[in-house]
């Protein structure tokens, strides 16, 4: 079975945290693992997923994302996912509650710059 993660990251910025996502990305496909993501539209995480040809959905605003909960859990389901490395705390939101939804998957979790939640 493909080693497949979820890179999350909501961030509109555009600076050194945005540059580590795509580092890691081009890190995880050149060991093999299956990489999919979430950002937001028209942020430079957007650029570097497209760059990187990976499979990403991407919203308007931190709040949509929320509001696409279960239609993200279908698909992180469907692609089988389940590793969720998330870059802000502020992505914690939606990582906790994508883990908080009944499943079959035993789900890890992992944030940089952090403490990882089993």
């Amino acid at each position: 079975m493909a080693k497949k993660v979820l890179q999350l990251c909501l961030s509109d910025g555009k600076g050194g945290m945005e540059l580590y996502v795509d580092r890691v990305i081009e890190d995880l496909l050149a060991e093999g693992w299956d990489v999919i993501g979430i950002c937001l539209k028209d942020s430079k995480v957007e650029t570097y997923m497209q760059r990187n040809g990976v499979p990403y959905k991407a919203f308007a605003s931190n709040g949509q994302a929320l509001v696409n909960l279960l239609s993200i859990r279908r698909w992180l389901k469907e692609e089988n996912i389940s590793v969720i490395h998330c870059h802000k705390s502020s992505d914690l939101r939606l990582t906790t509650l994508l883990k908080a939804l009944p499943t079959d998957a035993k789900n890890n979790l992992y944030r940089s710059r952090g403490r990882a939640a089993p």
